[in-house]
């Protein structure tokens, strides 16, 4: 179960948030924060991942292994309007997906009230009325969503590329990159995932043209998330990416993440939904815990 808590809603055309709805009885999260930690972490992937930009982020989640406690902001846009989902406690096996799920259709019908009351023509005048959140949180009530939004979850993952940065630090703090290491696994995919691989070695090759950026970046990933939710020290961090329509085809690149104090390893994945298996795949849940193990390493 992943157990969604407050909800977010974006405008695109002016990039605000215009409505804000606690799902979660006792949420202590600060709500207000949680737009914002997501747009910058959005704008400082996009400097060490080039065009093209086949895939946006959709999603990014800090893990703690083994209690397997989490935190997490999943999103889901159309043309107008961005939806911020924030998760609370990412329980059991995975990580959310959409398709064919009756919040799918939750999320359609929020998106066409949106594009009905709130227009690109009338944006200020849209906005001004400054709804409270007792009345997004009775519209999205309305719509089907609950006070606790259960979200499906991934089974299976199958691994594709990973890669891993060695670094050093100065007396004076900065880092010096001193190896980087990328590897291929012995992926086979079907018809209509041959694009997958070019996007990931455009990933891999951003990476490479900027190691120590790249290697700053990502550590502050981990930063981020740890100052908004204080106590909380991720050592897995879990990106998800999507293409084209993001409630037909919620996630179809996810990257690992662990990082130590001298390196940083990314493994991308092909999430798999549970009517589709490729021999070599496992659960999200193991490949958490094997992850956890290599940096005990």
């Amino acid at each position: 179960m992943v157990v969604v808590s407050q909800i977010w809603i974006q405008h695109l055309q002016c990039m605000q948030i215009i409505g804000h709805s606690h799902l979660r009885v006792g949420s202590d999260l600060e709500p207000i924060l949680g737009g914002s930690l997501y747009t910058a972490l959005v704008t400082a992937l996009a400097e060490i991942e080039p065009p093209p930009n086949i895939f946006i982020m959709s999603g990014v989640y800090g893990f703690r292994i083994p209690d397997n406690e989490g935190i997490g902001f999943f999103t889901i846009q159309n043309k107008n309007f961005r939806i911020f989902f924030l998760c609370e406690g990412l329980f059991g096996r995975g990580i959310p997906y959409l398709e064919g799920t009756a919040i799918s259709r939750r999320i359609r019908n929020l998106f066409s009230w949106l594009e009905a009351e709130i227009s690109s023509d009338d944006c200020q005048l849209a906005h001004a009325s400054n709804q409270d959140d007792s009345f997004w949180f009775d519209l999205i009530v309305s719509l089907g969503f609950g006070r606790n939004l259960p979200i499906d979850q991934y089974e299976k993952i199958y691994p594709l590329r990973y890669i891993e940065i060695h670094a050093s630090r100065t007396s004076s703090n900065e880092v010096v990159v001193n190896n980087l290491e990328t590897s291929e696994m012995s992926a086979q995919l079907s018809y209509g995932w041959e694009h997958i691989d070019e996007v990931i070695a455009t990933k891999i090759q951003g990476i490479f043209s900027r190691p120590h950026f790249s290697f700053l970046v990502y550590e502050s990933l981990f930063n981020q998330i740890s100052e908004f939710l204080p106590e909380f020290q991720p050592n897995t961090i879990i990106l998800t990416y999507s293409r084209g329509d993001l409630l037909i085809n919620q996630s179809s690149i996810a990257s690992f993440l662990t990082i130590t104090e001298n390196s940083l390893t990314i493994r991308y994945c092909l999430p798999m939904s549970r009517e589709l298996e490729v021999e070599g795949s496992q659960s999200v849940h193991s490949f958490l815990r094997s992850i956890y193990l290599t940096t005990l390493v």
